[in-house]
């Protein structure tokens, strides 16, 4: 049986009412990694919005690539499977800028 996690929208960098969320934020990846420790994921998937916003801080950046780190460090064989509508877009303008038509 394949262990398949699937995560959605998680919003880094949000902001509520003026109020940093990201204790909040780091709070949840750690416990999204020991959730995938513990119950021996075979893939996670990350679909939707990362980020809050289309910018993110270097704080947010941080704490999203320092997750990605530390999960596939502890989880070598961990594959991480994004599916984000921003990225998907970039890549679509890269494929017509080069030539090459998209799959999918």
């Amino acid at each position: 049986m394949i262990r398949i996690l699937h995560t959605a929208d998680w919003h880094l960098g949000q902001t509520f009412f003026g109020y940093d969320r990201a204790e909040e934020h780091k709070a949840f990846l750690d416990w999204l990694a020991e959730e995938i420790r513990q119950n021996e994921i075979d893939a996670l998937v990350i679909a939707g919005d990362v980020f809050d916003v289309s910018n993110p801080s270097a704080a947010s950046q941080r704490i999203y690539y320092e997750f990605i780190y530390r999960v596939t460090a502890e989880n070598p064989k961990l594959p991480v499977i994004m599916t984000l509508r921003r990225v998907w877009k970039l890549l679509c303008l890269c494929c017509r800028r080069c030539g090459r038509k998209s799959e999918g």
